[in-house]
């Protein structure tokens, strides 16, 4: 029952912070570089949200 609580709200926090990722709006000019960089920025960003996770998890074991 603890576990499904916590889980359950690491994945509460985990909906949260992504929104507060987001890249913000690129210039017209080099559009596809800049959505590419975008895509890859928000790649890495997801990869740290879940590192946090995982670490939270970790030590709440």
């Amino acid at each position: 029952m603890k576990k499904a609580i916590i889980t359950t709200i690491l994945i509460l926090i985990l909906g949260v912070g992504l929104p507060a990722t987001q890249v913000p709006a690129a210039p017209k000019s080099g559009v596809q570089t800049t959505q590419e960089n975008a895509e890859q920025g928000w790649h890495e960003a997801l990869k740290t949200q879940v590192a946090l996770a995982r670490a939270k998890v970790s030590m709440l074991q």
